[in-house]
């Protein structure tokens, strides 16, 4: 969670801005959340700014694609960048005293302006003497003063003034900035030096860093009764109700993920609100005496596996498998419809999940820290084995007749196996300075085993040591998936990062490029329909999902008025083959019928089930791409 705000007629209405998640609205004081996405699926909103005369007109700043304007309080967006030349913001405000006058922080344009309401944007950085603003703020006592904090120092500018003018020493590094209504004091946050406070109108300055047990302070923050707020990197809540003279932890505070944002509405100065790194939204109504989840259809989960085990006749339905970046494994019984997270797992970061195609009951996977873990019940319950491959693991492939045998690898380019169900690993393979990112058995001739690298294609024998590179014709050799024809196994069709999709027709031998049709070459993902090898479905990083019929030779896009993000993973549902499933960067997942068009699954991840996870003390990883 980047960023909240509040609209500014109705104290009931807020607004959320996340990660790859676009925008979500709640109508109720975060009792419940609906997306508001439409033009801004698949982005990151790092701040929203809300007009105090225009309630309708929203505006939000992105991590890369500039600012984007909705007239309808966030149910439609449009991009609106004319002049500015540096898309990556981190803040934006509106004057309070002229609706149509925006100031944006860019990271290394320094700030822009607009008089027009985001028509057109021109600099607005004299005086300053760093790019990179982290942040804007503005004096709620002096209407029309805004203070900038940069890489460089605090800055301010005077209602009328074109030029910012620096206030404290130059050499900070600010990443919030807070000015108290109520005593004019001026806080400050940098990052590893803790909170400075000037009572003097920046003259001076002062340490206010006493009882902060952790100075990485990311937000700051004032409720009722003049009681400030600091959110620390570590996931640490401190208050201070003495005008930041000192600080205590907040007792009721509870989470361990880093806070993005704190944020108070000045009509309602008991609520406080904080955006979190992985929780989502936490809310106090007394002032940060006590705190609840507020996550109710905030469904914002970056998906990196996704697999559908088709179970059987009789007690084996069919189970649909995902891991996630920040949230564990979650398994749905009834088609997606509803979701429940697997129990016992711990970390958060599941990033390949295997159903045992031998012994039905039993489901596998590894995660971002080298676990490798193992259900007996479908992904309903979930032990560790062993110790782990003790390196980053991204990629897990079971052999499909041999009950035990399995190959994994991930960052370090090094290649395990196992015999014995994961209890013990064998490096068999080192491909050195490439990411494994994807393994696939050959499913006629199970012993020979392809693996997808970010340097190439190799190929060789389950458990063996010779690997041999399948290059020749890989213009692009960032490989990111595989997928193999299960009736012509000399067929195998390559996903790739810029370079679309490319085919074999002998087993990896020779490579060829099929982008007729496709309109993004940054494919993530590929799948074949297993009742007709000639139709195949491929996902791109622009969220574009693209099907062929013909084997490759052209492609066409199905996913238009989407509007989804990044696609990481696609499934095909061998029960009902219309029918397939898109895994997200950042919006859980979404099935299509080619019929009815693609739907988002809304019920992924519940409120209770993130809060029971969360509390496991889950790690965090870095996502390709």
């Amino acid at each position: 969670m980047r960023t909240i705000a509040f609209d500014r007629l109705d104290a009931r209405v807020l607004y959320a801005g996340t990660l790859k998640g676009g925008v979500f609205r709640s109508l109720d004081g975060a009792q419940r959340w609906q997306r508001a996405n439409a033009g801004l699926a698949g982005v990151t909103v790092v701040d929203i700014a809300a007009g105090p005369l225009t309630p309708s007109r929203l505006f939000a700043a992105t991590d890369s694609r500039g600012v984007f304007r909705s007239a309808d309080r966030g149910r439609s967006w449009r991009a609106c960048n004319a002049g500015l030349d540096v898309p990556a913001l981190r803040s934006i405000v509106i004057d309070p005293t002229n609706p149509a006058a925006l100031l944006v922080a860019s990271f290394g344009g320094g700030i822009y302006r607009s008089d027009d309401a985001c028509e057109s944007w021109h600099a607005y950085s004299t005086g300053l003497n760093d790019a990179f603003v982290n942040v804007l703020a503005t004096d709620m006592r002096a209407p029309g003063t805004v203070y900038a904090g940069t890489g460089a120092g605090l800055y301010r500018l005077r209602p009328g003034s074109p030029r910012w003018v620096g206030v404290g020493v130059p050499t900070w590094y600010v990443q919030d900035v807070l000015v108290d209504p109520a005593s004019g004091a001026i806080l400050v946050a940098l990052p590893g030096n803790g909170v400075l406070v000037s009572r003097d109108d920046g003259k001076t300055w002062a340490d206010a860093s006493l009882g902060l047990d952790d100075a990485m302070v990311t937000g700051l923050a004032r409720a009722s009764g003049g009681t400030l707020h600091a959110g620390a990197q570590s996931g640490e809540m401190f208050g201070s109700v003495d005008g930041a003279r000192s600080w205590q932890a907040v007792a009721a505070w509870r989470r361990a993920t880093p806070i993005e944002t704190l944020a108070t509405d000045a009509r309602l100065p008991e609520h406080v609100h904080a955006g979190t790194r992985f929780a989502g939204v936490e809310v106090s109504r007394d002032a940060g005496a006590s705190w609840r989840a507020a996550n109710r259809g905030l469904h914002n989960v970056q998906v990196e596996a996704l697999v559908i085990d088709p179970g059987g006749s009789g007690a084996l339905p069919q189970v649909i498998h995902v891991g996630s970046r920040y949230s564990g494994a979650f398994r749905s019984v009834d088609g997606g419809r509803t979701w429940e997270a697997g129990r016992g797992i711990p970390e958060a970061w599941v990033s390949a999940v295997v159903p045992d195609p031998v012994l039905r009951s039993r489901v596998y996977a590894v995660t971002g820290r080298g676990l490798v873990l193992v259900s007996h019940d479908r992904g309903a319950h979930w032990l560790a084995v062993g110790q782990g491959a003790g390196s980053p693991l991204l990629a897990l492939a079971v052999h499909p007749r041999s009950t035990g045998v399995m190959l994994a690898g991930g960052a370090a380019g090094q290649l395990f196996a196992t015999r014995d169900g994961g209890q013990h690993w064998d490096t068999i393979a080192d491909f050195s300075g490439a990411v494994i990112q994807h393994i696939v058995f050959d499913p006629l001739f199970p012993d020979t085993v392809y693996v997808a690298t970010s340097k190439g294609i190799h190929k060789g024998a389950a458990g063996g040591t010779n690997w041999r590179a399948l290059n020749t014709g890989l213009q692009q050799p960032d490989i990111q998936a595989l997928a193999i024809d299960p009736l012509s196994p000399a067929l195998i069709y390559a996903a790739t990062e810029g370079g679309g999709v490319l085919r074999s027709a002998d087993g990896g031998e020779h490579w060829r490029a099929l982008n007729a049709g496709l309109t993004d070459p940054f494919i993530r993902a590929i799948a074949i329909d297993p009742q007709d090898s000639t139709r195949l479905y491929a996902g791109g990083r622009s969220g574009w999902i693209f099907r062929t019929d013909d084997a490759g030779l052209s492609w066409r896009s199905i996913s238009k008025g989407a509007d989804l993000p990044s696609i990481t993973v696609l499934a095909v549902d061998p029960a009902q083959p219309r029918r397939v499933f898109a895994a997200t960067a950042g919006n859980s997942v979404a099935v299509e019928t080619q019929t009815s068009g693609w739907a988002w699954i809304a019920a992924l991840i519940a409120t209770t089930v993130l809060a029971r996870a969360l509390m496991a003390g889950f790690g965090v990883r870095h996502m390709r791409g």
